[in-house]
């Protein structure tokens, strides 16, 4: 089983036929770098302890040790115990896990050994083992390999619904390729199952003709906050340090304060929350190119489009329900991106961060907020929330992923 935000578990396809499997290049260069970690696997979801890890605990663990590593939730079943002070993994220790620094990567769980891998089927039927956006090292080896569809494990002269995602406006601004994938999500959607895949062909040709006016709106980005700490309240509120600090960042950046716990949302005396996305609109029509924020943002989303298992290219598409488009968490989490994004140039305009430590922020932060999203494995709680939040009208789905004249 793999690890999951919410409790529920999701099939685990690990031990798949690699053979019929196409890698993502990222996996090739992959290796957890622990304590190195921006954040960590090892909190935040339950770790599934299943019954084969067991057995060869046995001779390795004694009775007593292993009573002690694990605990049985009422969702999950039986699943790594965690640290009431911290609600991390028992075995988290000083930014490694013990079992893997002791007795090696063949000891540990199903669950634990997979993270961030993840073998999934696509929309075209291929069979793909991605590296998920919610390892922040996996984000990094992604801005690294820079933007391109090869660089997601889509090949050359590949046909289907994921290659023409991966190829729509190659070298355009991050913003304009968002919208561009949320508006082709859109139309490809009302076709047959069976007609989709010409659908995406023909209409992807002239897309960017046919992008959609952006729409704007001063309650966007905090409705946008609003969403996200209302899927943390839903989920149990499971917290780590990782998640904590972009939360507070993002509520900084907005001038707000959020109370987690009665999902107030208060405006901080200080701060003028208009002027703040002002300037950071500014700081990226500036900053944008030259820190390298943009392409950053480009690969994220080269890789977010094969690599998410709710990305358009998966399978079946999102249904489109009366008050969202199709791909509703994938609109949050490119709003997301796109904000976190900006923050990081403003922080270069502001003198704050140089242009390596500005995308190693924005690194740290989509990998964050991509977690929290891509294992929210029960997706009408996300459609439930954005609506009570106010934050599904198709005008805002495409709108808040930014003007075509900025990435």
């Amino acid at each position: 089983m793999t690890p999951t935000q919410d409790g529920d578990a999701t099939p685990d396809e690990t031990g798949a036929d690699e053979g019929a499997i196409r890698v993502q290049p990222v996996l090739d260069d992959f290796a957890c770098i622990g304590a190195a970690c921006s954040d960590t696997c090892c909190a935040g979801w339950s770790m599934q302890v299943d019954d084969a890890t067991l057995a060869r605990w046995q001779g390795v663990f004694t009775a007593a040790e292993q009573s002690a590593m694990t605990m049985v939730d009422a969702d999950a079943g039986r699943v790594m115990a965690r640290a009431p002070s911290t609600g991390a993994c028992v075995k988290l220790d000083q930014g490694w896990c013990a079992i893997h620094r002791s007795h090696g990567h063949e000891m540990l769980s199903k669950a634990c050994a997979a993270f961030p891998r993840r073998v999934t089927t696509d929309i075209d039927g291929v069979r793909r083992k991605i590296a998920q956006l919610g390892c922040p090292e996996v984000v990094r080896l992604a801005v690294a390999a820079g933007s391109g569809a090869g660089r997601t494990g889509v090949r050359a002269g590949e046909d289907g619904i994921t290659a023409t995602f991966c190829a729509l406006l190659p070298g355009r601004p991050a913003s304009d390729r968002m919208r561009a994938v949320l508006a082709l999500a859109g139309s490809i959607a009302r076709f047959p199952m069976p007609d989709r895949p010409a659908a995406a062909t023909a209409l992807g040709r002239g897309i960017h003709d046919r992008l959609p006016a952006p729409a704007t709106d001063p309650l966007d980005e905090p409705r946008l906050l609003l969403t996200l700490g209302a899927v943390l309240h839903a989920t149990g509120g499971h917290r780590r340090p990782a998640l904590d600090q972009a939360m507070q960042r993002l509520e900084a950046a907005l001038g707000l304060t959020l109370d987690r716990a009665t999902l107030d949302l208060t405006g901080r005396p200080d701060a003028d929350p208009e002027a703040l996305a002002r300037a950071r609109d500014t700081a990226w029509d500036v900053h944008a190119a030259g820190t390298g924020l943009d392409a950053a943002l480009s690969a994220w989303i080269d890789h977010q489009l094969a690599a998410s298992p709710h990305s358009p290219t998966a399978a079946p598409l999102p249904t489109t329900t009366p008050e969202a488009l199709p791909g509703l968490r994938l609109a949050i989490g490119f709003a997301v991106a796109r904000l976190v994004a900006r923050m990081a140039a403003l922080g270069v305009a502001e003198g704050l961060q140089t242009s390596h430590t500005a995308r190693d922020l924005f690194i740290a932060d989509a990998a964050v907020f991509s977690r929290l999203l891509d294992h929210l494995s029960r997706p009408a709680l996300l459609d439930g929330l954005a609506t009570e939040c106010g934050w599904t009208t198709a005008a805002r789905l495409h709108g808040l992923v930014g003007p075509s004249r900025a990435g």
